[in-house]
């Protein structure tokens, strides 16, 4: 996650909004996802789905911001029934980030991986991954980076040609 106020968010608060307007949802989850150039520095649209959004995200951002999105999705739909106003509680916010591989190991060892900013481990046969929060984004960053580095080089399963 990043700081919500930063130009990032905001410009990706806005692509969001303008998606969800088009498609004229109007109560429930809708995940959407971006990816930024390194030619241009822009912003494309990948995907986006009326659901809470997969891979762990959920736990991400409830590690972030104090919200299960699954909670709140269910509370939409229990408001919507007895028609009444959804409002959402007061959101929290810290810089979280996630790192998550498919292992070359069925049960990967990681003892090994000790920042204290570890809040979640991922434990699923043939997997490998990692939720972070701290108080700092730049601390959340280099400490991704750094996993992601050892993921790749200790652990990472891919199909080769």
């Amino acid at each position: 996650t990043m700081d919500p106020s930063c130009e990032d968010a905001v410009e990706l608060f806005g692509l969001n909004r303008r998606l969800v307007q088009h498609f004229g949802l109007k109560h429930g989850p809708f995940h959407s996802e971006f990816i930024r150039s390194d030619a241009d520095g822009k912003f494309y649209f990948l995907e986006t789905a009326a659901r809470v959004g997969g891979a762990h995200l959920a736990e991400m951002i409830e590690a972030a911001t104090g919200v299960n999105l699954w909670v709140e999705w269910a509370q939409m739909e229990s408001d919507l029934i007895e028609n009444k106003i959804y409002q959402l509680k007061t959101v929290g916010y810290a810089p979280a980030g996630i790192v998550l591989s498919l292992s070359r190991y069925q049960a990967p060892d990681t003892s090994t991986f000790d920042a204290p900013e570890i809040v979640w481990r991922l434990d699923k046969p043939y997997h490998i991954g990692f939720i972070l929060k701290s108080q700092s984004e730049l601390d959340i960053r280099s400490i991704l980076a750094l996993y992601t580095d050892r993921i790749q080089k200790e652990f990472h399963a891919s199909i080769s040609h």
